[in-house]
């Protein structure tokens, strides 16, 4: 269902820093699943998707599935994109991004 803030429009692309302080990834992992369907279908074709998250609880093989399980959307998961990984401070361990888009 498109959100009735973009009266059917479709976007380009969409930016998204995931909820930090989850302390159980079956969360994030829900929250994500749930989202991506709704988040694809405002999405034009040949539209991009980027994705941080804090991934020491939560790593990007597990997100990538997430993606192929609840969207029709391309994980680029090569260079440069497979090496966003990276510390943030000393709460923040590993932080990673993942790019997507939609044929």
């Amino acid at each position: 269902m498109t959100p009735a803030i973009l009266a059917g429009q479709k976007v380009h692309l969409i930016v998204a820093d995931l909820p930090y302080g989850v302390q159980h990834k079956g969360q994030i992992s829900s929250l994500l699943a749930q989202a991506l369907p709704g988040w694809q279908e405002v999405l034009r074709p040949g539209g991009a998707m980027a994705l941080a998250w804090e991934s020491t609880r939560l790593d990007r093989r597990e997100i990538m599935e997430i993606f192929n399980d609840n969207s029709n959307l391309q994980v680029l998961n090569h260079h440069p994109y497979d090496a966003l990984q990276h510390p943030v401070d000393r709460v923040i361990k590993k932080r990673d991004a993942v790019v997507a888009r939609l044929p």
